[in-house]
């Protein structure tokens, strides 16, 4: 430590104490939040199992009455099943330090406090940026079983360079079964227009069921603004019929268009975001092919998602720590480390992912 000159000798620091700490690193991820708000709760077994409808029973016209009928038994259901994925944040705080030093009028804010504040935040974006990637395969075994698996459909590869042939546990290359559990995705491959936005959208319509949810990129948010602002159906809220500025979300038919810093393009590509940098490589970390960044991404994304149950879930187990909550400080017997971890058994499912699209690749 260095020596002070005279006026700091006689003059203490003043520190801000509302807030203590002024956030850097975290980003705000709207449809998560939404997700973990009405998370259901899994309450035991070795899979979680979504039974789908994949054909309608043998029929049609028939000749005149007495006619002889083909009785043949079809099979038109099948399961999709899925492993809990585990996550954990590790808490590590200094025994001398929140017992001894860091108390009293001298303490500007308790650090076992902010440590506990930091993990959970940092958990919620480690949900926030697995949602949007893939569980399988030799890369991201480990994480849930997003977006970039589920709008998918074995051809046209996800914005993560992959395609993903099994969901599920089930083969989309089946003949009998495939072809339903194949998700939508368009590789726009340039800027975005208004045709592609509506195309895509009706593309996964059915009936009265719509998508309730777009999310993408700040930039792509950005690009649609600034094409479509004027169209009111683009710029009007549930309550509002005229343009506002400065609003966070767009609506698009009956769809609200929100903005996330985790949905795939060129702000977290790479090494652009740090604690999405430290996610993949701990998520990869004993893969065939660990990673130490996040995928380089070629244009933005955009995701139409039905988020109506039981068209989209968030799992979570509703054991009392592994439902997102905390061990407990554990003594290391050689030093005065406390170690504790927040934990979370969960995972996503889709069981028809035709009702959710990927559009990639949009570069202005």
């Amino acid at each position: 430590m260095s020596a002070v000159d005279a006026l700091n000798v006689a003059t203490r620091d003043w520190i801000r104490k509302t807030p203590s700490l002024i956030d850097t690193v975290f980003q705000a991820d709207g449809v998560f939040a939404r997700f973990k708000d009405r998370a259901k709760r899994f309450p035991g077994g070795t899979k979680i199992t979504e039974n789908i409808v994949y054909a309608g029973m043998p029929g049609g016209a028939h000749p005149a009455p007495g006619a002889r009928f083909t009785n043949t038994q079809r099979q038109t259901t099948q399961r999709l099943q899925f492993d809990l994925k585990y996550y954990q944040v590790t808490v590590v705080v200094d025994k001398v330090t929140v017992q001894v030093l860091n108390k009293g009028p001298f303490s500007v804010f308790p650090m076992i406090s902010q440590e506990m504040e930091n993990a959970y935040r940092t958990l919620g974006v480690h949900m926030a940026i697995g949602l949007y990637l893939a569980g399988s395969g030799a890369t991201y075994t480990y994480n849930v079983n997003g977006l970039a698996e589920i709008c998918n459909d074995n051809s046209t590869s996800s914005f993560d360079g992959a395609t993903y042939t099994n969901y599920g546990d089930l083969a989309r290359t089946n003949g009998n079964y495939g072809s339903q559990i194949k998700g939508k995705i368009t590789d726009i491959g340039g800027p975005i227009s208004y045709d592609a936005l509506e195309s895509t959208y009706m593309d996964v319509t059915f009936g009265a069921l719509e998508p309730r949810i777009g999310v993408t990129t700040p930039k792509a948010f950005s690009y649609i603004k600034q094409k479509f602002q004027t169209q009111q159906r683009f710029t009007e809220s549930r309550t509002q019929t005229s343009p506002t500025v400065g609003f966070t979300s767009l609506k698009f038919n009956n769809a609200d268009l929100m903005v996330s810093r985790y949905c795939p393009g060129s702000h977290i590509s790479g090494t652009g975001d740090p604690v999405a940098v430290d996610f993949i490589t701990e998520t990869t970390r004993l893969a065939a092919t660990p990673r130490t960044d996040y995928p380089t991404i070629t244009g933005e994304t955009l995701f139409w998602l039905t988020d109506e149950d039981p068209y989209l879930n968030f799992y979570m187990s509703d054991d009392e720590e592994f439902g997102m909550g905390f061990t407990g400080f554990i003594p290391d017997p050689s030093s005065d480390q406390l170690v504790g971890r927040v934990r979370l058994a969960c995972n996503f499912t889709a069981p028809s992912p035709r009702h959710h699209h990927q559009l990639k690749g949009i570069t202005g």
